[in-house]
């Protein structure tokens, strides 16, 4: 998936006329080597993601994605790596941004 704007629009994809939407989203990460990097996301009403199979970020508010809102750190291992981020969204439109920063 690639987003024209930053924000990729997951409310055509979860066609559902449920007030209340959840996506589940999985990318794989290869890196070269071992390296910290600050993680910026943005999302609807709810997040958790996991890497490699460990939850390390959980934010639960009531607002719309807005660019790195949420920042946090992660080890990413040389070889590949695995994210899984799930999405809440309520009545609003459903969507998320997700990119490392590196700084």
């Amino acid at each position: 998936m690639t987003a024209k704007h930053d924000v990729i629009n997951l409310t055509d994809l979860v066609k559902n006329d449920a007030d209340y939407k959840v996506a589940y989203l999985w990318a794989q990460i290869d890196m070269p080597m071992d390296r910290r990097y600050l993680l910026g996301i943005g999302h609807e009403n709810g997040v958790k993601v996991w890497l490699n199979g460990e939850l390390v970020h959980e934010n639960w508010s009531d607002w719309r994605v807005v660019v790195d809102d949420d920042r946090f750190w992660v080890n990413l291992k040389k070889g590949k790596n695995q994210i899984v981020m799930k999405i809440q969204s309520g009545e609003s439109p459903m969507g998320f941004c997700f990119r490392l920063l590196d700084w």
